[in-house]
């Protein structure tokens, strides 16, 4: 079966800023603005380490489930076990940009996946799981 992948653009831009955030602190130590370097690698470090362990960068999609991707695990959502999924609008807590689909499950275990609002995920929602 072939599978529909979405990479989430604003995953790598949030990491992206994180690190942009610890090379200013780089440069800081460098100028000797000790203070502020250390200000700016720690809200680096934090960005960064929340979106890669925390924040999925990618989904694939198939007839049968949803494969949400980290960057150190995977997990999955079964379609037949997805008790709802409703599109919200985004707030600063996982996604902070935009809209993003919440989507529970009640099988085989009670799990709640916040999947970013993209083209392909809407085709992809729209055509598996709006036909319910």
């Amino acid at each position: 079966m072939k599978s529909n992948k979405a990479i989430i653009s604003k995953w790598f831009i949030a990491v992206i800023l994180g690190l942009l955030s610890i090379i200013i602190g780089v440069i800081g130590i460098i100028l000797t603005q000790v203070e502020l370097a250390i200000f700016f690698i720690s809200i680096g470090i934090i960005v960064d380490a929340w979106f890669v362990a925390f924040v999925p960068h990618s989904f694939l999609f198939d007839n049968e489930k949803i494969e949400i991707l980290y960057v150190f695990k995977k997990r999955f959502i079964y379609l037949n076990g997805i008790k709802n999924c409703e599109l919200q609008e985004s707030g600063i807590r996982n996604y902070p940009w935009g809209f993003y689909y919440h989507i529970i499950t009640n099988k085989p275990d009670w799990r709640e996946i916040k999947i970013p609002q993209t083209d392909i995920v809407d085709y992809w929602l729209n055509k598996h799981l709006k036909r319910k």
